[in-house]
């Protein structure tokens, strides 16, 4: 906030936690009822790309929200799951901190390189040659995407036919090109033999990450940052 504005600045804090709280109360009171206590879950530290714990036809739904692409400018994931995870889970710190690592578009790196999946999507091959016109960052999106599409492969192999998988994705920006990521899903889902259902928008009404950037360091020029999300609903083939 600028400093200019800072004597003006006097919320009501105490009024405005406990309208959250009550909101919040409502809500969890609200799930809990609609949903069984009896419950069990599974936490599984694996990688995606092959998810190797995981059984063929084995899932009725797959809902899941990608890492962005690109997590040394973007969310901290391991830093923002590593506590909710050691709680649920017998992973320690030193598991959760290799997250921002060995994430999909992070640095470690597991797959040989390979850049014909792009055949199966005309907005990512347009894209990557978007970028490399303006000599930008399109290794690192070739990288991601690859990751991506393994992950595909796998949520196709473990759900059961004719059920649905939700992506809830956003569109980064990287070297100041748009990424249609919610095209680019759904097409590669398609080249895998998904069926498109719907793509639902929707605001984002908050985040952690800034609503504007600076990605080059250069005072004053700055761009916005992702404010929306879509969800990317695709039915798996037969």
């Amino acid at each position: 906030m600028p400093e200019e504005k800072r004597d003006e600045h006097d919320p009501d804090v105490f009024s405005i936690f406990e309208k959250s709280v009550k909101k919040n109360f409502s809500l969890i009171k609200e799930y809990s009822e609609k949903v069984s206590s009896n419950l069990e879950r599974e936490v599984h530290f694996d990688d995606s790309r092959f998810a190797e714990d995981i059984q063929d036809n084995s899932a009725d739904i797959v809902i899941t929200s990608p890492p962005y692409g690109d997590h040394s400018t973007t969310v901290a994931y391991g830093q923002f799951s590593r506590d909710l995870s050691i709680l649920a889970s017998n992973y320690s710190k030193e598991d959760m901190l290799k997250v921002d690592k060995e994430g999909l578009g992070g640095r470690i790196e597991k797959l040989e390189p390979t850049n014909e999946f792009v055949e199966g999507s005309e907005a990512l091959s347009a894209t990557l040659d978007t970028l490399r016109e303006k000599d930008g960052r399109s290794e690192d999106a070739l990288k991601f995407f690859r990751d991506y599409f393994e992950a595909m492969k796998q949520v196709k192999r473990i759900l059961q036919p004719e059920q649905p998988v939700a992506w809830v994705v956003a569109n980064r920006t990287m070297s100041r090109v748009s990424i249609p990521t919610h095209l680019i899903t759904k097409e590669l889902c398609e080249s895998l033999g998904f069926e498109h259902d719907k793509t639902l928008p929707r605001e984002i009404p908050s985040k952690t990450l800034p609503w504007e950037n600076a990605p080059e360091n250069i005072t004053g020029k700055k761009g916005g940052t992702m404010a929306k999300e879509n969800i990317v609903i695709m039915k798996c083939p037969e």
